[in-house]
């Protein structure tokens, strides 16, 4: 019985190792995977980062190239009254012209 009651006691110690191995493996394993979750955190901030500027970058480029719009139209539309300003007054400096004789 005494050799029984030995060889159960290995037994127990045997267990007992395994059971000590698989929960340092476990603890690893813990560690790891806490290890790898921040980093993915950190690279999913970092790419939402980069996104929200090149948003901003796009936002921005839309807001001044639609503000460059408005400027364009306002020029032009300037342009037109001046051009046809210009007309007006080469007309009715040949109208001068010709009343007083300047032109015949």
């Amino acid at each position: 019985m005494k050799k029984h009651l030995e060889k159960a006691e290995i037994e127990i110690s045997k267990v007992n190792n395994e059971k000590d191995k698989l929960e340092a493996n476990i603890s690893t394993a813990e560690r790891h995977y806490d290890h790898s979750q921040k980093l993915y955190e950190e690279k999913i901030a970092a790419i939402t980062e980069i996104s929200n500027q090149n948003k901003k970058k796009k936002e921005t480029w839309a807001s001044n190239y639609e503000k460059e719009q408005i400027s364009h139209s306002e020029t032009l539309e300037e342009l037109t009254k001046t051009q046809t300003k210009l007309k007006e007054t080469e007309m009715t400096l040949n109208n001068l012209k010709i009343s007083t004789g300047a032109i015949k």
